[in-house]
């Protein structure tokens, strides 16, 4: 019987033994499908991200192709505003020449009308002593006219005699 009782409790005492290892095997198949878990939930967070990343670039790419073609757009305004500038800034030139020139014209013209002013001063002037002279002339016309009747008297008188 000690040799049966012996044998019965190795055997109890191997199937404890087993019964650990096959928990233990348990904890460990346990653990490994929870890292297993664990690692697909950390790959779908990282494939999350990588997607979201690559939404970004493909987001940041569009923004650049827009900001591409409004300073493209903006470089063509600019250019077009210089155009415009520049045509202004000579229509400007021109018309500070046209209004140099009128200027001009309007001295010369002033100078014309003072001339013109000094000719008709010298010209009424010219005609006063012409008008002085015209009554001198009569006085002296009338003057003769009543010494050649005078003398035509007298020549009439010495006939007489």
């Amino acid at each position: 019987g000690a040799g049966l009782q012996q044998e019965v409790a190795v055997a109890v005492a191997g199937r404890a033994r087993l019964q650990e290892e096959a928990e233990a095997k348990d904890r460990e198949k346990a653990r490994v499908l929870a890292d297993k878990d664990a690692a697909r939930g950390e790959l779908k967070r990282l494939t999350g991200l990588v997607m979201e990343a690559q939404g970004e670039r493909a987001s940041l790419r569009e923004r650049v192709a827009s900001g591409e073609q409004e300073a493209s757009h903006l470089a063509e305004l600019l250019q077009t505003a210089e155009r415009d500038k520049s045509a202004m800034e000579g229509e400007r030139a021109r018309l500070t020449a046209r209004i140099d020139e009128m200027f001009g014209e309007m001295q010369l013209l002033g100078a014309q009308l003072a001339s013109s002013e000094g000719d008709k001063e010298r010209l009424q002037a010219e005609l006063q002593r012409l008008r002085s002279k015209k009554k001198v002339l009569e006085g002296d016309i009338s003057q003769f006219k009543e010494t050649t009747q005078a003398v035509s008297g007298n020549a009439q008188q010495l006939r007489a005699a």
